[in-house]
């Protein structure tokens, strides 16, 4: 099994990686985490994902 952890800045962005991994039999697994580095960061956006060999 492979493990990937998927991130990005805007909850489309997130949205378009995971699906170009699902295409590739990638799964998500748990929900969508997201951290707020305050107003000058602005905020990340994660997914965890695996695919059986």
């Amino acid at each position: 099994m492979k493990y990937r952890i998927l991130s990005d800045t805007s909850e489309k962005k997130l949205e378009d990686k995971v699906n170009t991994f699902l295409d590739d039999d990638w799964l998500p697994v748990g929900g969508v985490s997201v951290l707020f580095y305050g107003t000058e960061q602005g905020v990340r956006y994660s997914q965890s994902i695996v695919k059986r060999k």
